[in-house]
């Protein structure tokens, strides 16, 4: 018998409880091009405030790096932003493609060095800022 799928996103609430809707949302999104003999890697985060794009960052990786470090370096860009801004953001919202980024984000065993920092940092910003990450599903 089959285990029924569960549709539902998935949310990993690392920081505070959110009490309001975030006026800040993070899409974060990484890519592979296998164009002729070139491999390109590449990250980007959007910031979007009242629904209006206010920072894109994109960053070309090295063509050995996988989806999944790609993932977490997007991740990485969106909680640099977060820092940058000295405590005038009290709610945020991250929307990642990839579970499994979240996951190993959320789990405190892993050894994965860049998914650590990124958990570190949202355990620091927890007092002054709200922030959880959301699966979107694509």
């Amino acid at each position: 018998m089959q285990r029924p799928v569960n549709t539902e996103p998935l949310v990993v609430r690392l920081g505070a409880s959110m009490t309001k809707r975030p006026a800040i949302r993070f899409f974060c999104h990484s890519l592979i091009l296998h164009l002729a003999r070139f491999n390109h890697v590449g990250a980007s985060v959007v910031v979007l405030k009242d629904f209006k794009e206010t920072h894109i960052n994109t960053a070309r990786l090295n063509s050995d790096c996988t989806i999944f470090q790609a993932e977490l370096y997007g991740i990485s860009m969106a909680m640099k932003w977060i820092q940058s801004q000295r405590r005038s953001i009290s709610a945020c919202a991250i929307n990642v493609d990839s579970r499994a980024a979240l996951l190993s984000i959320a789990n405190k065993q892993t050894t994965h060095s860049l998914a650590n920092a990124i958990r570190e940092k949202i355990i620091n910003l927890r007092h002054t800022t709200s922030i959880t990450l959301h699966w979107v599903n694509l």
